[in-house]
């Protein structure tokens, strides 16, 4: 019904944004002075309640094909962790949220959130990191990205259980972030956007969840 109340909006990200994000322009000003200043916007609450609700439950559900993504490379980066990349096996929902992330009105958003081009494809996926599973320091300085995305939906998470984004440009008392719910985080990809994911404690209990891709360039 929330949503329905917005049916004016387009099918974009503002539609389904928590409208208190809005209430102050200081809070949307906030946001884009981070992301065109090179650091993270952690942006709590992040989404109407119910669109996140649908969303993790989609992700917890039973049915979702989760298939291990681990790689080694030779300058000694690494990352292993469970993602479903084939949208063919998606269910509808989740389906639709990429939908929000791609729509038009979205890379129109986030281009003039952060000063940057978002004309290009939007990608995304949802990933889940279990025990003992990580991604070493990276930049995502791949391509076309421009602005990248981690819509954490983990619930009851605690720090000590790992899986926390750690941003490497901050200083190391407040450079962590640990997994939450309806959290996201935006950066703008740069050579200098480096960050990694903590290691996920075997004594961790529920699903490390995110929802996460980029926009990018549309200039090739």
């Amino acid at each position: 019904a929330a949503l329905e109340a917005d049916a004016d909006l387009p099918d974009g990200i503002e539609r389904y944004l928590n409208p208190a994000l809005f209430e102050d322009p200081a809070t949307m000003e906030g946001i884009s002075a981070t992301l065109q200043s090179g650091g993270v916007a952690i942006v709590r609450d992040a989404f109407r309640p119910e669109f996140a609700e649908m969303v993790h439950a989609e992700l917890s559900a039973k049915d979702v094909p989760w298939e291990l993504n681990e790689a080694y490379f030779d300058d000694g980066y690494h990352h292993k962790h469970h993602n479903c990349y084939d949208k063919g096996l998606w269910s509808a929902r989740l389906n639709m949220t990429l939908g929000v992330f791609t729509h038009a009105a979205s890379k129109d958003f986030v281009g003039t959130l952060s000063a940057r081009d978002c004309g290009g494809e939007t990608t995304g996926a949802p990933s889940w990191y279990k025990a003992g599973e990580h991604s070493l320091p990276h930049t995502d300085w791949v391509g076309q990205r421009t602005v990248s995305y981690v819509w954490h939906l983990s619930k009851n998470w605690k720090p000590q259980w790992g899986g926390a984004l750690y941003w490497a440009q901050n200083d190391h008392a407040v450079a962590t972030y640990p997994a939450s719910f309806n959290t996201l985080a935006l950066f703008s990809v740069t050579t200098k956007s480096a960050h990694f994911v903590t290691t996920v404690s075997p004594h961790h209990k529920g699903k490390r969840l995110t929802f996460n891709g980029w926009w990018q360039s549309s200039w090739v």
